[in-house]
């Protein structure tokens, strides 16, 4: 018997990205599978409604009883689940039909991993980008030092019982949760990486630097006890990425003076990232000529 996948689907005042998103699910080629939407807002009618006008059984409504944000509805899906398997699903994603079939293969295939994610596409500047990563499983390191991006939590499957092992999704983060989800659950397993696309990534809003510098702060405490799996060449390399990417977000508001010192910070720590500082550099000249005063006549 095929194992059960339970489909988590938190979701939050998006009614039209909601229904696209479990059409592609249902449209999957992989049919036992169990699809609990939890809805994260006070408004229950348009998500009721949206449930209700695919008429499929398969289809579970949940209200998010813990901390409210997408962790914590994606932890109420989570105990409220029959699978073996777990899979994740953003309402603003879309599967492409065959995205359960075969990553249930891969991990009848590869039963040394305890999870996968696959290679997607995003759009970005007005076309579909597809980004695959040339490895066939994901690193500590490599999630670490933010070498490889999954792109989204839609492109997940885990087998159920790592969730006892390595815990739920951590309700007090609002940035990098995958990552950090990841990099306990890396502790513990591995998880392995399907070269083939089979999702699609609509894109995410870059939040204002006030909302990101407190994730990435809190992200940063979480993870740093796991640093000492690393060599000493990585812990270096991880805390410099640390602090360019704080100096970045000071720079997009015109803060250089703190800009300035998370940016020596880092330098204690690697003398040059190129990519890092071009970027940087780069938001440095944009952030100057936003403030320009403009001349008029």
């Amino acid at each position: 018997m095929h194992s059960m996948v339970s489909v988590v689907v938190p979701t939050y005042n998006r009614p039209q990205g909601l229904k696209t998103a479990l059409e592609s699910i249902l449209k999957q080629t992989y049919g036992n599978l169990e699809v609990l939407v939890v809805n994260d807002s006070e408004e229950e009618e348009s998500v009721k409604n949206v449930i209700a006008g695919f008429n499929d059984p398969r289809l579970y409504y949940l209200r998010n009883k813990r901390t409210k944000g997408a962790n914590g509805a994606r932890n109420t899906g989570i105990l409220n689940s029959h699978g073996s398997l777990i899979a994740f699903m953003d309402d603003d994603d879309e599967w492409l039909p065959d995205k359960l079939q075969n990553q249930v293969d891969y991990l009848s295939d590869h039963t040394n991993h305890v999870g996968l994610f696959s290679a997607f596409e995003i759009y970005e500047s007005g076309k579909w980008q597809v980004k695959k990563q040339k490895i066939s499983s994901l690193s500590l390191r490599d999630c670490l030092l933010n070498t490889i991006s999954i792109g989204s939590s839609s492109s997940l499957l885990f087998r159920r019982e790592i969730f006892d092992t390595a815990g739920l999704w951590d309700e007090s983060l609002v940035r990098q949760q995958d990552k950090e989800l990841l990099v306990r659950i890396l502790v513990h397993g591995t998880i392995g990486h399907d070269q083939r696309v089979l999702l699609r990534v609509n894109g995410h809003n870059d939040p204002h630097p006030l909302k990101s510098i407190p994730g990435h702060e809190v992200y940063y405490q979480k993870v740093s006890p796991y640093l000492e799996l690393l060599d000493n060449d990585s812990q270096r390399k991880f805390h410099s990425f640390h602090f360019r990417r704080l100096c970045m977000y000071y720079l997009k508001m015109g803060d250089y003076k703190t800009a300035l010192e998370l940016y020596n910070k880092a330098l204690k720590y690697q003398k040059v990232h190129l990519r890092k500082d071009v970027k940087n550099f780069i938001y440095l000249l944009k952030s100057i000529v936003s403030t320009k005063p403009s001349v008029t006549n």
